[in-house]
């Protein structure tokens, strides 16, 4: 997988955009009900591969959006149709180059399926359409402007 690169490729995305970004690495820290319903309540935009943290998008005010990035070989929809439930707008990534599934069953593949994304070709288009679509452009360097 490269996680931890793409990760550092939407914050920089984010930063050139003067968007303020939270990180949160599923598993890690309070994982209370309370703090997961604060963390997504006031979000623009919530970022994730498809799986069951995805879950914590029903806080999310309506008009903010999801960005689902799915695994290899992963058609299930259940998120993005209960985002869409909501009131919440959806963007979809799929990896562009995917090899041979070595998995039992679909189970399998959202836990042990293959897991690495292009951020150029699969993740940078999502990303642009996205912050286009909720009209936050972001500071003016983001748009061209080069600062001295």
């Amino acid at each position: 997988t490269n996680v931890d690169e793409i990760t550092q490729k939407v914050q920089d995305f984010f930063a050139k955009r003067c968007w303020q970004l939270k990180v949160w690495m599923v598993g890690e820290g309070d994982m209370s009900m309370s703090n997961q319903v604060g963390m997504f309540a006031d979000v623009d935009l919530s970022i994730s591969t498809h799986g069951a943290h995805l879950s914590n998008i029903v806080w999310q005010p309506p008009g903010s959006a999801v960005f689902i990035i799915y695994k290899c070989h992963v058609s299930r929809r259940l998120f993005a149709r209960q985002a869409m439930e909501v009131g919440l707008r959806v963007f979809k990534s799929f990896p562009s180059v995917c090899g041979k599934s070595t998995a039992v069953n679909g189970q399998d593949m959202l836990d042990y399926g293959e897991h690495k994304a292009d951020f150029e070709r699969d993740i940078l288009p999502v990303l642009e359409k996205a912050v286009a679509a909720l009209g936050r452009p972001g500071c003016s360097s983001a748009l061209g402007a080069e600062k001295s």
